[in-house]
């Protein structure tokens, strides 16, 4: 039977992040949809978990990779922008190239010079 299964799965795409993502996002939504009582919600975690499938057994490998790359990308925005440290840091964004640049708060005012352009620049910390 396991063979059966690797014979079939040959060419197709298999299981990824955004897989996952899918997969577990349905299974919270199909709870909360239990609870609550809602078919809009129970409609959205099928909708969810048959995307998952589709991506699973997609022979697309190309495209579903773009889609991967494309949510892993965006993921990395989200937990960079939480994983901040507001306590000790401030953000700047450096005027000529737009590069984010981090300095130690509480200096006073600095001559910041941007690692990636070399553009120097006075902000208040």
């Amino acid at each position: 039977m396991l063979d059966a299964i690797r014979r079939f799965m040959i060419g197709r795409y298999g299981f990824d992040k955004l897989g996952q993502a899918l997969a577990v996002s349905s299974a919270v939504i199909m709870v909360l949809a239990g609870i609550i009582g809602s078919g809009i919600l129970t409609i959205l975690a099928y909708i969810m978990l048959i995307w998952c499938v589709f991506r699973v057994l997609s022979k697309n490998t190309v495209m579903r990779l773009r889609e991967n790359r494309k949510y892993m990308e965006l993921q990395n925005k989200v937990t960079a922008f939480f994983k901040r440290d507001g306590k000790y840091y401030r953000y700047f964004r450096c005027p000529k190239c737009r590069g984010e640049l981090k300095v130690p708060k509480h200096k006073g005012k600095l001559a910041i010079t941007c690692p990636h352009c070399r553009y120097e620049f006075i902000k208040k910390t």
